[in-house]
């Protein structure tokens, strides 16, 4: 598994998809990433400029789509909450395995 790292194999596979959809005349266009993300570093690495999101949003009731990141302190609680529930969930399946 180090071998495949030091070599960036998932980067050679995106550069080369990059460079073949190019040659047929294709535009390559990489989903959005979060900003200062490794998905969002590794275009600009290769030297592709940023095209902005593709998707589109109309809002009804809005001026501005609403950021939502996970790092917020007001979805701290949800995340805390999901992760106990799995934590439960994967508990009682390993309880209910060992009973039969």
């Amino acid at each position: 598994m180090d071998k495949a790292r030091d070599v960036a194999g998932n980067d050679f596979m995106y550069w080369e998809l990059t460079r073949r959809a190019s040659e047929r005349g294709l535009r390559v266009r990489l989903r959005p990433s979060k900003k200062g993300t490794g998905h969002s570093i590794f275009p600009r690495e290769l030297g592709l400029r940023a095209a902005g999101p593709a998707l589109r949003v109309r809002l009804v009731k809005r001026r501005a789509c609403p950021r939502v990141e996970p790092a917020q302190s007001k979805y701290q609680l949800a995340i805390k909450a999901g992760s106990h529930a799995l934590a439960l969930a994967n508990l009682m399946a390993r309880i209910a395995r060992n009973l039969g």
